[in-house]
């Protein structure tokens, strides 16, 4: 079965990929159903992975995914791990992986920003389904954030060159009251489980990555992050990741270059204008299900009229930092080896492979956003350790599943029949 391409009257074209790329049922199927659906993913789940990569966003529509656990169903088919919600705002668990999308009242506006940008570690994935369309507005807004650095460029270059190179600082108040009207609506002791003052700015720079906390008179604190980049390298692309206009109009944050000094108004004007002219809102249907790369795109919230239930389910994030990728270079350009240092760190490489971030087949291993191919048969282990037969794995299943280095390094080599005996005088 094949998927039948769609169309919405709001899609857009960037370079040659239309945004989002939209997904209906196949020839025959016009009446779709979730069953349908988890099954064509399971069946044409690498082909959606790609997919994804080139549009950032797919629409499925026309499925008639009706329940919470039916959504629940077909996030579970493209076999992605969990990624559990933290940050200011409440949402309510609805099953094992879907929750609601953010509670305050549906007629605020939220604006553009990349899921959980406030927290250290972001979802990759992350995917809306439509239980019940707003009867006005309401709608879901995506907009590429590779966009709006080329666009900011094209209008602002020194403003770019500046925020690049100063970083810049901007200020997060949390609500005053538990549930509240804000956007905002978590209180920093809920947010951080903690009455105590002390632990909570300690687990608000380990879990929220902010740099100082402001603890008020009023009951709020306030979470200061800073100086930092908000353009960041994913896919070979360069993205505006953290946004300098505000979460919500309500917010009282304010945003300064890393230096202190003040943004030039201009900067916000045209920001915002650059992301209404570039967007796409996605008017919902009834069992509509969207999947965003939440790295490369920011959504937003249209102000709308009640009832309206979008709900959410979020998938890990897997990377290689900076750091351990120079290694890596370094070791292929001295030695033709791509050279793993620990067993975490193969476990963390190999999770990259398993979220689609890095291409791994029978000629290879290619990082897309760094564009080199590292042949299988050139990678080197600089552990000792090889498990022993009960341990020895097949194919299907995952590395996690296992302790030991060697059976790590062989279900690689299994997977892609290029399984031999460990080299024992490999380097070290």
């Amino acid at each position: 079965m094949k998927f039948v391409e769609g169309k919405i009257i709001q899609e857009k074209v960037f370079g040659d990929a239309v945004f989002p790329k939209t997904l209906n049922p196949p020839i025959g199927k016009a009446c779709g159903t979730s069953d349908l659906l988890v099954e064509m993913i399971k069946e044409k789940r690498e082909w959606l992975t790609d997919l994804l990569k080139r549009h950032l966003a797919i629409l499925f529509r026309g499925f008639n995914v009706l329940t919470p656990e039916e959504f629940q169903s077909v996030v579970e088919a493209f076999n992605w791990d969990e990624m559990p919600y933290l940050g200011p705002t409440h949402r309510a668990k609805v099953t094992d992986r879907v929750f609601t999308a953010n509670q305050a009242p549906v007629g605020q506006c939220i604006n553009f920003h990349h899921e959980m940008f406030l927290i250290k570690q972001q979802p990759s994935k992350i995917f809306f389904y439509c239980q019940e369309p707003a009867p006005e507005g309401g709608e879901t807004s995506i907009l590429p954030s590779h966009i709006i650095v080329s666009k900011m460029e094209e209008e602002l270059p020194e403003f770019v060159a500046d925020i690049e190179q100063k970083g810049y600082v901007f200020k997060m108040k949390t609500a005053k009251e538990n549930h509240s009207n804000s956007i905002m609506n978590k209180t920093w002791n809920i947010l951080l489980e903690t009455e105590d003052e002390f632990e909570a700015e300690k687990r608000a720079k380990e879990k929220l990555n902010c740099n100082a906390v402001n603890f008020n008179e009023d009951g709020s604190a306030e979470f200061v992050y800073g100086p930092l980049n908000p353009i960041r390298n994913f896919e070979g692309k360069r993205v505006w990741f953290n946004p300098i206009s505000k979460y919500s109009t309500s917010d009282k944050d304010i945003t300064t270059f890393g230096d202190g000094s003040s943004f030039p108004e201009e900067s916000f004007e045209v920001y915002k204008r650059i992301t209404e002219e570039n967007n796409v809102d996605i008017k919902w249907e009834k069992g509509d299900v969207l999947l965003l790369d939440n790295l490369s795109v920011q959504h937003a919230r249209r102000p709308g009229k009640p009832p309206r239930v979008i709900l959410v389910s979020m998938c890990k994030c897997y990377w290689i930092s900076f750091r351990e990728w120079n290694k890596v270079k370094e070791s292929w350009i001295d030695s033709g080896y791509f050279v793993v240092e620990s067993p975490l760190k193969l476990m963390r490489f190999w999770k990259v492979v398993e979220a689609g971030d890095i291409h791994l087949n029978k000629t290879g291993i290619t990082i897309p956003s760094q564009g080199i191919p590292l042949p299988v048969e050139h990678i080197r282990y600089t552990e000792n350790g090889h498990g022993d037969e009960e341990n020895q794995i097949e194919g299907s299943k995952k590395c996690k599943q296992f302790t030991y280095i060697g059976s790590i390094c062989r279900q690689i080599f299994t997977v892609f029949g290029l399984a031999r005996e460990p080299d024992r005088n490999r380097p070290r």
